[in-house]
């Protein structure tokens, strides 16, 4: 059996760990990958909003006045939809992990 890194860890009981204590070990493991995970997606929502927002401002300052008033309602909206899609995308991609 290979020995668990921690066994050999220096100021520590070098007998293997119990069940219980790889248990706890294993749940805080988990407890820190899945609060990884949320910051990650929040993460992802932010940098998906800011690029929006950049792309939308970038044709904005780009277009004539009068295009602008044309077109920008529907530029807004496939921005918005494109960030409802990356939203409903990380909820889904969270909902099957559960």
């Amino acid at each position: 059996m290979i020995p668990h890194p921690r066994d050999h860890a220096p100021n520590e009981d070098p007998r293997p760990l119990t069940s219980e204590q790889w248990a706890d070990e294993r749940a805080a493991a988990y407890r820190s990958a899945r609060s990884l995970g949320v910051v990650g997606a929040i993460l992802v929502g932010v940098l998906s909003a800011v690029l929006v927002v950049s792309v939308v401002v970038g044709l904005a300052s780009s277009m004539p006045r009068s295009v602008l008033i044309e077109r920008g309602p529907t530029v807004l909206g496939v921005a918005l939809a494109a960030l409802a899609l990356a939203g409903l995308a990380v909820a889904a991609r969270r909902r099957g992990r559960r």
